[in-house]
């Protein structure tokens, strides 16, 4: 026997457990796309430090649509170090499902003793 009386009609459950239930879905729906952009935001801020800390150009940035871009698209950013090109963001699949960034270092066109010699440089200047 149900104490409550108005609990005692049916249709008040059934709207009741709609209610319940529409209002689960809601804050689902509202949640993960908020949870989604929190976290591609925190990838954003991290690859921007780790490209500051490669290329020492503050304005050497990338949005969370470009960095969208380059996930789904596959295609690589290319980076300069000091005004010489020779880095390449590029995104591999590691696993199904499982993507990872990389730095790729490429060689100059122009010869490999220049690129050698940036390189070195670069290394030295990190602690």
């Amino acid at each position: 026997m149900i104490f409550i009386e108005t609990m005692r009609n049916p249709l008040i459950v059934i709207g009741i457990c709609f209610a319940v239930a529409a209002l689960y879905t809601v804050s689902e729906m509202v949640s993960t796309p908020t949870a989604v952009k929190v976290f591609r935001a925190r990838l954003t801020r991290k690859v921007n430090e780790l490209i500051l800390e490669m290329t020492g150009d503050p304005t050497a940035k990338v949005s969370v649509t470009k960095l969208d871009e380059l996930i789904e698209g596959g295609h690589g950013l290319p980076l300069h170090i000091n005004g010489v090109p020779g880095i390449e963001l590029k995104v591999v699949d590691k696993e199904p499902g499982v993507k990872q960034i990389i730095a790729k270092v490429t060689a100059p066109d122009y010869g490999l003793e220049s690129f050698d010699l940036l390189l070195s440089a670069e290394l030295k200047r990190k602690p």
